[in-house]
């Protein structure tokens, strides 16, 4: 019997929301010291000792215009409903 089996749903759940919450403190953890870092670099590439760089780049992503779509009616012509499992704990 693996460990996680002899665990009781109290103790997973409690466990899984413990987890969740730290993921929550990293995400913006991460989030400052990328806006920080994006502030730092904003004026030209920073060279670290080991010799990594460091530097803020603009880059371009392709993203649907869905208000347009929706306007041509392509938008609930190309959607589909699909069912998605998820998780709630009250």
């Amino acid at each position: 019997m693996t460990e996680n089996m002899k665990k009781t749903t109290e103790q997973l759940v409690s466990e899984f929301l413990d987890i969740r919450e730290m993921l929550r403190e990293l995400e913006a953890q991460k989030k400052a010291l990328e806006k920080e870092l994006k502030n730092l670099t904003k004026n030209g590439p920073l060279v670290l000792e080991d010799g990594r760089k460091v530097e803020t780049v603009l880059t371009y992503r392709p993203y649907p215009d869905t208000d347009k779509m929706k306007e041509c009616g392509l938008y609930d012509e190309l959607s589909k409903m699909v069912p998605v499992r998820t998780l709630k704990i009250k």
